[in-house]
């Protein structure tokens, strides 16, 4: 059996670096983006790039235009509230099925390691070494 782990991994990290740069306008409404493009926004692989167009374009985050590209969705505030709330309910889901399946030992090292990372960052100013510490805790949830 194939593990498929990491690339679902790579596919949600590429679905949250295009929406950190979606909000922080780097990609600006109505702008066209090519996958190559969106390669170097993210810092991720094509491959991934290319499993979250269908997600993107079904969220109506963009639209893929032939002969043209992709196009960046018009934003208002009830597109970005309909897709939050599709992730929100998406990822209780997903943390409900782990929590079924993981074990014991899986879950105290996870806890543990926000503890650890939650005191970290109440006792001293954040870091870069520190966020993408964060991060990757949070990523191997």
């Amino acid at each position: 059996m194939e593990d498929s782990s990491e690339p679902a991994t790579l596919r949600e990290k590429a679905y949250a670096s295009f929406t950190r740069h979606l909000l922080a306008r780097d990609l600006r409404p109505g702008q066209f983006v090519s996958q190559r493009e969106l390669v170097a926004f993210t810092g991720l692989p094509l491959g991934a790039i290319r499993e979250i167009v269908p997600r993107l374009e079904a969220e109506g985050l963009l639209t893929t235009i032939p002969q043209r590209g992709m196009q960046i969705a018009h934003i208002d505030i009830n597109l970005i509230r309909e897709a939050f709330q599709f992730r929100l309910f998406m990822e209780r889901e997903a943390v409900a099925l782990f929590t079924v399946n993981a074990a014991d030992a899986e879950l105290a090292r996870l806890r543990r390691e926000h503890e650890e990372m939650l005191a970290e960052a109440l006792a001293k100013p954040a870091t870069p070494e520190m966020e993408a510490k964060a991060q990757a805790i949070d990523w191997a949830m």
